[in-house]
Protein backbone atom coordinates (compact mmCIF):
# COMPACT_ATOMS: atom_id res chain seq x y z
CA UNK A 1 0.00 0.00 0.00
CA UNK A 2 1.40 3.37 -0.96
CA UNK A 3 1.17 6.07 1.68
CA UNK A 4 -0.02 9.43 0.36
CA UNK A 5 1.14 12.40 2.40
CA UNK A 6 -1.72 13.91 4.38
CA UNK A 7 -3.92 10.80 4.07
CA UNK A 8 -4.43 8.08 6.63
CA UNK A 9 -3.93 4.48 5.64
CA UNK A 10 -6.65 2.00 6.51
CA UNK A 11 -6.71 -1.74 6.37
CA UNK A 12 -10.21 -3.01 5.95
CA UNK A 13 -11.05 -6.53 6.99
CA UNK A 14 -14.29 -8.37 6.68
CA UNK A 15 -16.04 -8.98 9.96
CA UNK A 16 -19.09 -11.07 10.41
CA UNK A 17 -21.70 -9.04 12.23
CA UNK A 18 -24.22 -11.03 14.17
CA UNK A 19 -27.63 -9.55 14.80
CA UNK A 20 -29.74 -11.39 17.32
CA UNK A 21 -33.32 -10.51 18.16
CA UNK A 22 -36.03 -11.77 20.40
CA UNK A 23 -39.50 -10.62 21.21
CA UNK A 24 -40.68 -10.24 24.78
CA UNK A 25 -44.41 -10.95 25.04
CA UNK A 26 -46.93 -11.06 27.87
CA UNK A 27 -44.78 -8.68 29.93
CA UNK A 28 -46.11 -8.37 33.46
CA UNK A 29 -44.75 -6.28 36.35
CA UNK A 30 -45.79 -6.46 39.99
CA UNK A 31 -44.40 -4.72 43.08
CA UNK A 32 -41.65 -7.34 43.40
CA UNK A 33 -40.96 -8.85 39.99
CA UNK A 34 -41.18 -8.48 36.24
CA UNK A 35 -41.77 -11.45 33.94
CA UNK A 36 -42.33 -12.27 30.28
CA UNK A 37 -42.38 -14.97 27.70
CA UNK A 38 -39.91 -14.58 24.87
CA UNK A 39 -39.62 -15.86 21.32
CA UNK A 40 -36.18 -16.04 19.66
CA UNK A 41 -35.86 -14.65 16.15
CA UNK A 42 -36.98 -17.00 13.37
CA UNK A 43 -38.42 -19.45 15.89
CA UNK A 44 -41.77 -20.54 17.20
CA UNK A 45 -40.25 -21.77 20.48
CA UNK A 46 -41.27 -19.86 23.60
CA UNK A 47 -39.16 -19.28 26.69
CA UNK A 48 -39.96 -17.69 30.04
CA UNK A 49 -37.98 -15.26 32.19
CA UNK A 50 -38.80 -13.76 35.58
CA UNK A 51 -36.71 -11.26 37.54
CA UNK A 52 -37.41 -10.54 41.20
CA UNK A 53 -35.94 -7.07 41.58
CA UNK A 54 -36.24 -7.15 45.38
CA UNK A 55 -33.90 -10.16 45.68
CA UNK A 56 -32.14 -10.07 42.27
CA UNK A 57 -33.24 -13.67 41.66
CA UNK A 58 -33.81 -14.83 38.10
CA UNK A 59 -36.08 -17.70 37.04
CA UNK A 60 -35.71 -18.95 33.51
CA UNK A 61 -37.22 -21.67 31.36
CA UNK A 62 -35.29 -21.32 28.09
CA UNK A 63 -36.87 -21.87 24.71
CA UNK A 64 -35.88 -25.33 23.46
CA UNK A 65 -32.76 -25.07 21.31
CA UNK A 66 -32.06 -21.51 22.48
CA UNK A 67 -30.58 -22.08 25.93
CA UNK A 68 -27.37 -20.06 25.59
CA UNK A 69 -27.76 -16.39 24.69
CA UNK A 70 -31.48 -15.75 24.71
CA UNK A 71 -32.29 -16.00 28.45
CA UNK A 72 -29.71 -13.30 29.26
CA UNK A 73 -31.01 -11.15 26.38
CA UNK A 74 -34.55 -11.51 27.72
CA UNK A 75 -33.37 -10.59 31.22
CA UNK A 76 -31.59 -7.50 29.86
CA UNK A 77 -34.80 -6.50 28.06
CA UNK A 78 -36.76 -6.73 31.30
CA UNK A 79 -34.10 -4.74 33.18
CA UNK A 80 -34.27 -2.04 30.51
CA UNK A 81 -38.00 -1.74 31.13
CA UNK A 82 -37.28 -1.29 34.85
CA UNK A 83 -34.72 1.41 33.97
CA UNK A 84 -37.34 3.15 31.82
CA UNK A 85 -39.72 3.11 34.80
CA UNK A 86 -37.07 4.59 37.11
CA UNK A 87 -36.34 7.44 34.72
CA UNK A 88 -40.03 8.13 33.97
CA UNK A 89 -42.55 6.97 36.60
CA UNK A 90 -45.41 7.59 34.17
CA UNK A 91 -43.92 5.08 31.71
CA UNK A 92 -46.40 2.33 30.86
CA UNK A 93 -45.02 -1.21 30.87
CA UNK A 94 -45.51 -2.52 27.33
CA UNK A 95 -47.19 -5.87 26.65
CA UNK A 96 -44.51 -6.62 24.03
CA UNK A 97 -41.00 -5.41 23.29
CA UNK A 98 -38.37 -6.24 20.68
CA UNK A 99 -34.85 -6.82 22.06
CA UNK A 100 -31.89 -6.63 19.68
CA UNK A 101 -28.21 -7.34 20.16
CA UNK A 102 -25.54 -6.75 17.56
Amino acid sequence: MKHIEGHQSFIITKKKVMNIMLKLININKTNTYIEANYIPEDSNQVGYIKFDFTTNEKTSMPAEGFERTYPSMALNGLKRILDDLKSDPSYQVPRERLVMWY
